[in-house]
């Protein structure tokens, strides 16, 4: 459950903010006093720029149900996912096989690759026309076997702060992982988090615009949620230089006690790929140009070019990547911490109805009351699902 002074979590927060904006600040004032004059500097952005075509497709050895996203890009102040319909697309393989696809939403298409074709040495590239005719191709990608992923697990960890004697708490995700030379030396992971969170209070108490309803018993249909997402970092692992194909002790993702992730129960699904060395170096580079450390004085970010192409109109640049992997994964389940304290918001709002019910209006959507017609609750404050959650149990879930 939350700790009674929720205000901790987020003074200690705003407490780390301060002192970087002060670094921050102190930086800039040395620059400003050896400038006589600072313009305004606003980015030049083509509108052309804005228009790209973005691929992106991953072919791997678990499922014979391949999924490649094709769409446009969008303007840089307002990103959102635009999908590029009524596309022919093809993937074959370095042996003469063809494999077609068919649109099953906007923007995704779906191709079928049976199980025996999947094998390391195999290597596939992508083929798109698009409506108006434009013809892009990838380069060929090989397969290569993945190593062992030995084991999930986790440590516990204190996490120092500015403040003399304060500390927060976070547990630490490792893996273990262990391969032959024969077996790729280049790991991309992706991992996938669920967990299951409450709503702070049932549904007993509403106004209808007309009367006040008490619900006995309190409805408890939308009290607890799970929320499943994909962990947005790009975690990389290469054995290349090492004396043999395996490492201890790789940290992944981490999560910390100022989220309601670890309250009631947390489960992470670690994929591993094993990729070309190509397809690491790609990754690699996005990870360096967004990595958060380095600050004012960060190195220039690398240039970052897939391996698809316009055949059609060569000066105009495809985003996105095409790349093959066989895959392992594991799944781990976190119950929640007794002896953690938790500083995290249940997003519940309420406020106090000075004039009771006549303070709420006389028509609109039910009003969730707490304690009769003392306070106004938020939606939030009863429904788990308004934080994007679902109330049903994932199926992989722990009775």
């Amino acid at each position: 459950m939350p700790h009674n002074n929720l205000n901790y979590g987020i003074f200690l927060k705003k407490k780390v903010m301060q002192n970087k904006i002060i670094q921050t600040l102190f930086i800039l004032m040395l620059l400003l006093g050896s400038l006589s004059c600072i313009e305004e500097y606003k980015l030049a952005i083509d509108t052309a720029d804005t228009a790209k075509y973005v691929v992106y497709g991953n072919i791997n050895n678990q499922k014979e149900n391949q999924t490649i996203q094709i769409s446009y890009s969008s303007g840089i102040d307002a990103p959102t996912f635009i999908p590029l319909n009524d596309c022919e697309v093809i993937v074959s393989d370095n042996k003469g096989n063809v494999f077609e696809s068919f649109q099953n939403n906007k923007g995704y298409y779906k191709i079928y690759i049976p199980e025996e074709y999947l094998e390391p040495g195999s290597a596939f590239k992508i083929d798109i026309v698009t409506p108006n005719g434009d013809q892009i191709t990838s380069d060929y990608d090989t397969l290569y076997q993945c190593a062992d992923l030995d084991s999930v697990y986790y440590s516990r960890e204190d996490i120092p702060s500015d403040e003399f004697g304060q500390h927060l708490e976070k547990i630490q995700f490792q893996i273990d992982m262990e391969g032959t030379q024969e077996e790729s030396a280049y790991y991309i992971y992706t991992m996938e988090e669920t967990w299951e969170y409450h709503s702070k209070y049932l549904k007993e108490w509403y106004y209808n615009g007309r009367e006040l309803n008490h619900i006995v018993p309190p409805d408890s249909s939308t009290h607890i949620c799970w929320k499943t997402q994909s962990v947005p970092n790009i975690y990389i692992l290469s054995t290349e230089y090492l004396s043999g194909n395996n490492y201890t002790k790789f940290p992944l993702h981490d999560v910390t006690n100022l989220s309601e992730k670890l309250a009631y129960g947390y489960s992470l699904k670690v994929i591993q790929h094993a990729t070309s060395k190509t397809t690491f170096n790609h990754f690699r580079k996005l990870r360096n140009n967004i990595s958060s450390e380095g600050g004012l004085y960060m190195k220039q970010p690398e240039q970052v070019r897939g391996n698809l192409y316009n055949l059609t109109a060569p000066e105009d640049e495809v985003l996105g990547y095409f790349f093959v992997s066989s895959t392992q994964s594991k799944r781990i389940f976190v119950d929640k911490f007794e002896d953690m304290e938790m500083y995290y918001s249940t997003m519940c709002f309420q406020q106090w109805l000075r004039f009771g019910l006549r303070s709420l209006p006389p028509h609109g959507p039910p009003t969730y009351l707490l304690n009769g017609a003392s306070f106004k609750l938020s939606e939030e404050c009863v429904d788990c699902t308004e934080r994007g959650g679902t109330t049903i149990k994932p199926a992989f879930w722990p009775k």
